[in-house]
């Protein structure tokens, strides 16, 4: 009976250990490119909270295009700078958990998990190098 309990309490703590979020900023980048890809989804996240859209906009491409909505509607950056105070008030603050990063040149993407007021959504980020910078050129859920 003894060993059933403690096996149990092992199991249940693996699960907890492996399935905890791990914020973006717990996340321990495996290169310099990984590091500055983290980067800059942590100052979306910062904006985002900080309802700062010249920042947001700072840090994506001229030709992005952003997915919205529940009915997954796509923005070219202009049409998402005007959509963002909306946003801003629908979705509240938000944070992102266990990106998964994968580079391929200078293009790169990051399946992450996106919490706000209104639950838990697997998210794709698509990011351009240009010059020393990554940037969001596409989202998509």
């Amino acid at each position: 009976m003894k060993a059933k309990a403690i096996l149990i309490l092992l199991v249940w703590a693996l699960i907890c250990l492996t399935s905890c979020a791990v914020p973006l900023k717990n996340y321990k980048p495996a290169n310099p490119e990984e590091s500055s890809i983290i980067s800059t989804l942590i100052t979306f996240e910062e904006a985002f909270n900080k309802v700062d859209s010249k920042a947001i906009l700072s840090i994506m491409t001229d030709n992005a295009r952003i997915m919205y909505g529940r009915e997954k509607k796509m923005a070219t950056k202009d049409e998402y700078a005007k959509i963002l105070p909306e946003r801003f008030k629908e979705v509240g603050p938000i944070s992102h958990s266990n990106p998964k990063i994968k580079i391929n040149g200078d293009i790169a993407t990051v399946s992450t998990s996106l919490e706000s007021s209104r639950g838990s959504l697997p998210i794709l980020y698509k990011l351009k190098k240009l010059g020393d910078k990554w940037l969001i050129l596409a989202t998509e859920y």
